[in-house]
């Protein structure tokens, strides 16, 4: 589990890890405590390619977070760079699921 402001730890140095744990505490924390959901998307999916877990959990809570905060702009903004994030991991699926017969995929978005 990852949450707030941790260090992703556990994967191989190099890549973009040591990168996004630097990013996340450089970057303004416009939403009290809470990870900016591009830092989020991308450390979750450096796991999941590194790693391929079972299940993968991510939570994206800028959408929730702007809209509560009546900044419409930035909420349609970022609705869609999170609909990009999910392209990227369901482009990525797909390629995995060619390549290793897996025959189980569950993916939701809530």
């Amino acid at each position: 589990m990852n949450a707030a402001f941790e260090n992703m730890e556990g994967l191989k140095s190099g890549s973009k890890l040591e990168l996004l744990n630097e990013m996340q505490t450089e970057l303004p924390d416009i939403f009290d405590g809470v990870r900016l959901d591009g830092v989020t998307f991308n450390l979750g999916f450096e796991y999941l390619k590194e790693k391929s877990p079972r299940i993968l959990y991510l939570a994206f809570d800028e959408t929730d977070d702007f809209a509560h905060g009546g900044r419409y702009s930035d909420y349609l903004n970022s609705a869609h760079y999170t609909d990009d994030f999910l392209r990227k991991l369901w482009d990525w699926v797909q390629h995995k699921i060619l390549h290793t017969r897996t025959k189980r995929l569950y993916l939701c978005y809530l």
